[in-house]
């Protein structure tokens, strides 16, 4: 899946397609993981290449680019993906780990 940098402290890149949303995070350690200081700002893209990668199966095409296209695609993500809730109380999109073995991060 080909995913697209993204302006975040917490994610590299993000991509979707019919299977659902896959998520590429900043590598441990990465100085994109931190906030920038008061009155810069952080650039798309990173060359902190090897974070986990997880799926998301379900996730929408619709849902996928609210998250890219917001102010803030990390705090989209943690409260429209990764802390969905089902009615029922479940995860509404449970995370699957995937090996970064062979990912470059897009």
């Amino acid at each position: 899946m080909n995913r697209t940098p993204v302006d975040s402290s917490n994610i590299h890149s993000i991509g979707h397609d019919e299977t659902g949303l896959e998520v590429q995070f900043h590598r441990t350690g990465c100085s994109r993981m931190s906030k920038p200081p008061k009155g810069e700002t952080i650039q798309a893209g990173c060359n902190c290449i090897g974070g986990d990668v997880w799926h998301y199966p379900g996730v929408p095409a619709d849902l996928h680019g609210e998250i890219v296209k917001s102010e803030s695609p990390g705090a989209a993500f943690h409260k429209r993906v990764k802390s969905a809730k089902h009615a029922l109380g479940g995860l509404q999109f449970p995370g699957i780990k995937r090996e970064p073995v062979g990912y470059t991060g897009i």
